[in-house]
């Protein structure tokens, strides 16, 4: 099974059991968080809506899902994931660290389903992975755990690269900042880490490395190009 259906199946299994628990004629309502603008949310969207197929929900059949996208303003989650509550949502999608972490802090009843690419368990979503606890579950993908090995192929590719920069734009990116770091300097890497956490900085950024990666840098890219 590759992520893409993984991502899907989980997140269509984790909402059977409350929807069923409703018993009520209206539409139980799923709230999806992202940081992100709903053009760049679309690789983690699509596969999620086609794994909800998949599992028996169609959306305006028998599931409904509101949106809110943070258009890479990261102090706006908490505020957009209080609203998704309010609705009352019946769980919660959240596919990144600050948009788990946001979904998290705002409830401890609501079921949440996360994607993150860093540990969950240090990151406080879950006691622990065998059983998880709480009312959150999810896919970790291990992304600390390769970032020395991109580092690796980076330089078979290129044998002598120049500078190589690597730009969070929040706390929770720290992790993948020490592994990278931490593998540049073993091999006498020369890096520069930096951050944007603002709209108007990645826009500066992405002027000058138009291939970064963030929620922040996702959201302004299509625009910059344009």
């Amino acid at each position: 099974m590759n992520r893409r259906d993984l991502l899907g199946l989980i997140c269509g299994a984790a909402a059977v059991a409350p929807f069923a628990a409703m018993g009520e004629p209206a539409l139980p309502v799923i709230g999806y968080l992202s940081s992100r603008s709903a053009e760049a949310e679309t690789p983690n969207r699509t596969p999620f809506l086609e794994g909800l197929e998949q599992a028996g929900f169609v959306v305006a059949r028998n599931v409904a899902i509101e949106y809110r996208y943070a258009e890479g303003r990261l102090d706006r989650l908490p505020a957009l994931a209080a609203e998704l509550i309010e609705l009352p949502a019946v769980l919660l999608v959240a596919f990144g660290v600050t948009e788990a972490a946001a979904a998290k802090k705002a409830t401890a009843t609501i079921p949440i389903v996360f994607g993150t690419g860093l540990d969950p368990v240090q990151l406080g979503l879950v006691a622990n992975f065998n059983r998880p606890g709480g009312n959150a579950t999810g896919v970790y993908s291990f992304g600390t755990e390769i970032n020395p090995k991109r580092l690796e192929l980076l330089r078979v590719v290129l044998p002598q690269p120049g500078l190589i920069v690597v730009g969070p734009e929040n706390q929770a990116t720290l992790e993948h900042l020490r592994q990278v770091e931490t593998s540049a300097q073993a091999v006498r890497q020369p890096s520069w880490f930096c951050t944007a956490a603002t709209r108007m900085k990645s826009r500066r950024r992405s002027r000058r490395w138009p291939n970064a990666r963030s929620a922040v840098f996702s959201t302004v890219r299509p625009r910059i190009s344009r």
